[in-house]
């Protein structure tokens, strides 16, 4: 429902409200798809992330960091 602030997030300019689709090659349907799609990552880990904001879906790339 947000995004943290400093984090590999925000710094690639994830919003509030922006509804995250897809982690790589891993589709998200619902919050438990996102959860453990992000148990499965490891740090260091650079991810494609695929978000929905205005109706058009669009393509960050980021590394992971331990939280």
């Amino acid at each position: 429902t947000g995004v943290t602030a400093d984090t590999p997030a925000e710094k690639v300019g994830l919003r509030s409200g922006d509804i995250i689709v897809g982690i790589d090659e891993t589709v998200i349907h619902d919050l438990r798809g996102f959860s453990e799609s992000l148990k499965a990552l490891t740090i260091g880990e650079r991810v494609m992330i695929r978000f929905v904001r205005d109706g058009i879906e669009q393509t960050v790339v980021t590394t992971m960091v331990a939280r």
